[in-house]
């Protein structure tokens, strides 16, 4: 039989794949787990579990006829036919047969209403298909239950929001995006989620607001003063972007020299300057 080892990693495989959090060593170890799968199979091949665990890594490998085989495999020695059902269903999914794979899901979820990565996969699959208010209800749903799921899959949720509610999505979104912030923490991405929210939402102080919160996290204060002079720029606010392009300069000759000489830090300072001349230009005319 193949080791206990073996089995709760194929099973965090699963679930990691599943709710987008699959670890690199996981992607490093699959295929010697694949060969050790292929020998616990020659010397236990009516095991239903080992063919099931084949089926995973074969349709992370890409391999999706492969992978519906061994899974059609395990169910025809006993696999839970529920299980099979959301295993089909992330085939499906990995393969691009949306409508395929939402109604093995749903039929999945319904019967198992608890399974976290049957709601994900189904959500995406909603998602895939433009069902955006079902996508939305199913990620709000995994949130219920999971509320510190992953960044990427609140992004995910945040999106699937703003496509759902028509002309108030975006103040929905943005209620998710603040909930996710509030779970999980000043997230960046998360915060830049947000503050493109303000800003397609006309909110142009709300979105100047959420920068300085920024300014005092990950993001540099030089990055922050740009970002602030370019929104303030397409705001028609001229004099006060004039200022924070001056100030983003000022910023970054407080680095030192070696992270002055960055590419990043020499690509700032060009647009920083470019802004300034942008707007003399503006005022020449």
């Amino acid at each position: 039989m193949l080791p206990r080892r073996i089995f709760f990693g194929l099973a965090m495989l699963c679930i990691g794949a599943a709710l987008g959090s699959l670890p690199a060593r996981a992607h490093e170890d699959r295929d010697a787990t694949l060969a050790r799968l292929d020998e616990a199979i020659a010397a236990t091949p009516r095991d239903p579990e080992l063919w099931r665990g084949h089926a995973v890594l074969e349709r992370r490998r890409g391999s999706f006829l492969q992978a519906h085989a061994d899974l059609t495999k395990a169910v025809d020695l006993g696999l839970d036919r529920t299980l099979a059902q959301r295993d089909r269903g992330l085939i499906w999914l990995e393969e691009g047969r949306l409508a395929d794979a939402e109604a093995s899901l749903r039929s999945a979820r319904a019967q198992s209403p608890n399974d976290l990565p049957t709601i994900l996969a189904h959500a995406r699959a909603l998602a895939g298909l433009l069902r955006w208010r079902d996508a939305a209800d199913a990620y709000a749903d995994l949130a219920r239950r999971a509320p510190g799921v992953s960044p990427d899959v609140q992004l995910e949720r945040i999106r699937a929001t703003e496509a759902a509610g028509g002309p108030g999505g975006i103040t929905d979104a943005l209620r998710v995006a603040d909930a996710a912030l509030a779970a999980l923490g000043p997230v960046p991405a998360l915060e830049q989620a947000a503050l493109d929210l303000e800003l397609r939402a006309g909110r142009i102080d709300a979105a100047l607001a959420r920068l300085d919160q920024m300014a005092g996290g990950a993001v540099a204060r030089d990055e922050v003063l740009l970002r602030r002079a370019e929104i303030l720029e397409r705001a028609g606010r001229q004099q006060a972007a004039r200022d924070a392009y001056a100030e983003a300069l000022t910023a970054l000759d407080a680095r030192t020299e070696a992270r002055r000489s960055t590419p990043a830090a020499k690509q700032l300072e060009s647009q920083a300057r470019e802004g300034i001349a942008r707007l003399a230009k503006g005022d020449d005319q």
